[in-house]
């Protein structure tokens, strides 16, 4: 009778530890299914932006276009960098995530999984770094072009002073008494050593014009007649 009762003891034993394997069984599943469902919608989100900040950044740079286009190509790329460190946290979360699904994962669904989740740092490092390339360049070359134009602005304002200087100069009459004619000379001294100011800016905007020309930038070539011109 002893040994009867110590076997349905040992069977209730048993019987209590599987039931409670098979309760908490059903919950491990729900919790693996979730953390399953959650991962699928960060690796798609993931996968999402680096295919959107690909399109932007894979085009090459056009530096023909003028500057209105060239701030909207800026602000393209910034719009790309910006939530750029919100997906490098989603990655990391991404392989923490791997790791503490395997043991729930087939060799087959590791291997195809570990490929993805390998390859998506790669690519994001690659399209940063791109984007990160080109948004300086194209910084550097709307910096340019409003130098440019600045200095083409300058020198004009100055060539239409010295203008007007020398137009006055030719109506200045010929009986002048001495003192009138020194200071006179003086004058036409300082105009000519601003003339040769001058021809220092006008070789430095020729320099740039060479540059913008040989790179394909508006070098305003209109502009630049207007101003060698009158100058020689």
């Amino acid at each position: 009778m002893g040994d009867v009762l110590g076997k349905l003891q040992e069977l209730q034993s048993i019987y209590d530890t599987v039931l409670q394997m098979c309760s908490h069984r059903p919950q491990e599943l729900q919790k693996c299914l979730v953390s399953k469902m959650h991962s699928k919608e960060d690796f798609d989100k993931a996968c999402h932006w680096l295919k959107q900040a690909n399109i932007v950044t894979f085009p090459e740079i056009n530096l023909m276009n003028e500057n209105t286009e060239l701030h909207k190509q800026l602000a393209k790329y910034q719009l790309s960098l910006e939530p750029s460190p919100e997906y490098e946290n989603l990655l990391l979360t991404l392989q923490r995530t791997r790791q503490a699904m395997l043991p729930s994962l087939n060799e087959v669904n590791d291997s195809y999984l570990s490929e993805k989740l390998n390859a998506l740092p790669l690519q994001f490092n690659g399209i940063t770094t791109l984007a990160k390339d080109k948004f300086y360049e194209v910084q550097e070359a709307i910096l340019a072009q409003k130098e440019y134009a600045s200095l083409i602005e300058l020198t004009t304002q100055c060539l239409s002073e010295l203008k007007d200087h020398f137009l006055k100069m030719n109506q200045v009459p010929t009986n002048l008494v001495i003192e009138e004619a020194v200071c006179l000379w003086n004058v036409c001294r300082t105009l000519l050593e601003e003339v040769a100011g001058l021809g220092g800016a006008m070789d430095g905007l020729t320099q740039k014009e060479e540059s913008f020309h040989s790179t394909g930038q508006p070098w305003q070539p209109d502009r630049m007649l207007q101003l060698v011109t009158p100058y020689h």
